[in-house]
């Protein structure tokens, strides 16, 4: 909800009971109600000028929103990519792959246009990762309206034969994904160049300072970075697909597609919660929230009400990060969600998991949430403050991914090479879990005696 909604409601509310109150008979009231119908009035006008500024700054920001993503604003090189990724299709990279020919047409000028080279590192063909992004809701699109009939094959009909009548294929659908942490633990995923290790951050600089009349400015300062070194890590997994399956499966590459965009979120969301520092035996290792952010204090007693109403609390600093319990998400893990469920407060009848959903910006349960301690029944938790920077429900960015621009499939011509094609997907990535540790806390709760 925006400040000017917020706004509006309260002076509705406030308009609401006053009008209650005018309807009494004005001898029977008493001096409470004649104090809260003073009240009323002295916040009702204090309202109206705050009203016109929200009104303001909405309609600024609206109007500079529409004035940069209005149709026809962006610049040529944005249109003529937008273009290039209407056209190309995933079974061009995969024909590519698997003949082993050089990419042409729209396929080869969205590489240059993104500053692909023609090979990957490994010899296969490098796909931007903005075609697997931007492909997902015209997939769904597709199968949505596609025409149903042109997949129909028509067969005489007879009592004995059971391959009698019309055949037709229904939509494919997806494997299921557990829902992604990244956005709602504040998860950033930039795309660098690929062949490139570094991100700059900015991190300060000069700062504002009130100047009396004739005083000259402060000196210019400039602005201060931390580069950031990404060292490439892959993640890679493997499709086999039949050459039966390509001939007989209507939009196999969009569920393809789908499927590994999914797997891939899935997989960085379990990095970014549970991933493990990098050793000499395991350089590939990313450190995640649980391993990052140092752990709480473990609670001796089974978890209350009281605990749970107030865990977003904890996390508000006041300052640059929240100041307001609504100002903070949360990561929880399924056990401790329902235990919460299962905790009722004494007279209102709310349980603790509404208390925690109600008293925070966001709380959800995650399956990549490790498990409670078998002996202990403690469970650890995710908090992130990400207010008040931005706000309305958009988490603030105070952790990254940082992704190669491209994923390069290769194929393997040997292990199935009478039955069909082995594409390997290979995505090239690191990530930074926090960037801004400040931002993030860890809480347990016990979920037994």
């Amino acid at each position: 909800m925006d400040p000017l909604q917020k706004l509006q409601l309260e002076q509705s509310s406030l308009r609401e009971k006053t009008n209650s109150l005018l309807a009494l008979d004005p001898q029977t009231l008493t001096s409470e109600q004649r104090t809260e119908m003073g009240a009323n009035a002295d916040r009702l006008q204090q309202l109206e000028p705050e009203l016109r500024a929200a009104l303001t700054v909405q309609t600024a920001e609206r109007a500079a929103a529409a004035d940069l993503f209005e149709d026809g604003k962006e610049d040529g090189e944005t249109n003529e990519r937008a273009k290039l990724l209407r056209e190309v299709r995933m079974a061009t990279y995969l024909s590519t792959a698997a003949n082993r020919r050089g990419l042409e047409g729209a396929a080869r000028e969205l590489g240059a246009a993104y500053g692909l080279p023609e090979l990957g590192e490994s010899g296969g063909v490098l796909i931007p990762l903005s075609v697997f992004v931007g492909d997902q809701v015209r997939a769904r699109h597709a199968m949505e309206t596609r025409a149903l009939h042109d997949l129909v094959e028509k067969r005489a009909f007879t009592e004995t034969s059971a391959n009698d009548g019309s055949i037709m294929q229904r939509p494919i659908l997806n494997k299921l994904f557990p829902q992604s942490v990244l956005n709602i633990a504040g998860v950033a995923v930039e795309t660098i160049k690929y062949g490139r290790r570094e991100f700059p951050i900015v991190t300060g600089g000069s700062t504002a300072a009130q100047k009396k009349e004739g005083a000259a400015a402060n000196a210019a300062v400039s602005l201060t970075f931390d580069i950031e070194t990404f060292k490439p890590k892959k993640a890679t997994f493997q499709l086999e697909i039949t050459h039966e399956a390509l001939a007989s499966v209507e939009d196999l590459e969009s569920a393809a597609r789908r499927y590994m965009s999914d797997e891939m979120d899935k997989h960085w969301s379990d990095i970014a919660l549970n991933g493990v520092a990098p050793t000499t035996n395991q350089p590939q290792g990313i450190s995640g929230f649980f391993t990052s952010i140092t752990a709480p204090t473990e609670p001796n007693a089974e978890t209350t009400f009281p605990v749970y109403a107030a865990a977003h609390s904890q996390a508000v600093d006041g300052s640059v990060f929240a100041s307001v319990e609504t100002d903070v998400t949360s990561i929880i893990g399924q056990a401790s969600y329902k235990h919460a469920a299962s905790i009722i407060q004494t007279g209102s009848g709310e349980s603790a998991s509404e208390a925690l959903a109600r008293r925070s910006k966001m709380c959800r349960s995650s399956a990549f949430v490790p498990a409670p301690d078998a002996s202990t029944k403690i469970q650890t938790a995710l908090f992130h403050a990400d207010g008040p920077n931005q706000g309305g429900g958009v988490a603030r960015r105070d952790s990254a991914i940082v992704a190669y621009d491209a994923i390069e499939i290769i194929r393997d011509n040997v292990t199935m090479a009478s039955q069909g094609i082995v594409l390997t997907y290979l995505s090239i990535f690191d990530g930074r879990f926090p960037l801004r540790s400040a931002a993030y806390s860890r809480q347990s709760f016990k979920l037994g005696a």
